[in-house]
């Protein structure tokens, strides 16, 4: 009796460009060959320095305010050198803030890109005297300075109780970007995304006759800046090498792993088979793992699987 030919397409999936090769069967006779095993692909972008890296800079020289009028030094500069990246996160530090009427004293921060920016202005009152305080300005920090009442060390946000403050030359003129009371501006809003390499300046006036002060400390500046993502290489790998092109065993499951010099616990994976998404945006879990099922492969030939890690701001985008 003869016997009935049954044809069942083989895929046999190769991982680099994911050769799917066709093997026919007629009963128990294999009529094609099974493709080479699978293979690794690697995409690789160049690397550079990674996450957030946060300095300081400070200048310690004493400056003197005057009962009226522009400190000494004026202005009091910084230097930054060697960072790289762009600005993400910003603050000042004030040391050794005494003065017997607070409200006077304004103090404006210029960037080297030019920026101004009032971190302190009218706050404290004017019968209030202060004696060697510290003072940060964040603008993570929980409450402006007071207005009008004595305050102390600690960390608060940029503030601005007085209106048309200015600041004699070699300070730039006006406008000045202002915070809260006055104006909305924050460190953030003026220098985050600009460089931060070149000379920061603090001027520092006293706009009331009848009393002085200094920061007999100085000042610092703390920069963070954003590194570039670290590089990674992706590698995807398959189950069922071969596998079949109709059920009930034509489920494939492609797996991604994502590699760096630290371990890649975040961000997706797209997993496309050439210009058709098989699966889009699969997160990678806590060891850079990300896994697809499919029983799309139903056409018979070369197929390209490819398995794109989407990247964010910690890793970089690659494939394999």
């Amino acid at each position: 009796m003869p016997t009935k030919a049954v044809r069942r397409c083989l895929l046999t999936i190769c991982v680099l460009c994911l050769c799917i090769s066709v093997l026919s069967f007629r009963g128990d006779i294999v009529l094609g060959k099974a493709a080479a095993p699978a293979r690794a692909a690697t995409g690789v972008v160049n690397r550079m320095t990674p996450f957030d890296i946060q300095t300081a800079f400070s200048n310690a020289t004493s400056i003197s305010i005057p009962a009226l009028g522009s400190a000494t030094p004026y202005p009091s500069n910084i230097l930054v050198s060697g960072l790289t990246g762009t600005i993400t996160k910003v603050t000042v530090t004030l040391s050794g803030f005494s003065h017997t009427a607070p409200d006077d004293v304004d103090v404006l921060l210029v960037g080297p890109g030019g920026q101004k920016f009032i971190v302190m202005s009218d706050a404290g009152g004017t019968a209030t005297p202060v004696s060697n305080l510290n003072l940060t300005f964040d603008d993570a920090a929980g409450s402006l300075l007071p207005d009008n009442t004595t305050f102390w060390s600690g960390t608060f946000k940029p503030t601005d109780y007085g209106t048309g403050d200015t600041f004699a030359a070699p300070a730039p003129a006006g406008p000045y970007n202002e915070p809260a009371t006055q104006g909305t501006a924050t460190f953030a809003s003026v220098f985050n995304g600009t460089g931060p390499n070149g000379t920061w300046s603090l001027y520092v006036v006293d706009d009331t006759g009848g009393d002085s002060g200094s920061f007999s400390g100085g000042w610092s500046i703390d920069i963070t800046t954003a590194g570039a993502a670290l590089a990674t290489t992706t590698i995807v790998t398959s189950n069922n090498n071969p596998s079949f092109a109709t059920a009930p065993n034509n489920s494939v499951t492609f797996t991604a792993t994502v590699t760096s010099s630290s371990t890649v616990n975040s961000g997706t994976v797209t997993f496309t088979d050439g210009a058709t998404t098989l699966a889009s945006n699969v997160p990678v879990n806590g060891s850079g793992v990300a896994a697809t099922t499919t029983s799309a492969l139903t056409t018979e030939g070369d197929h390209v699987i490819t398995a794109t890690y989407n990247g964010n701001a910690s890793f970089a985008t690659s494939n394999g």
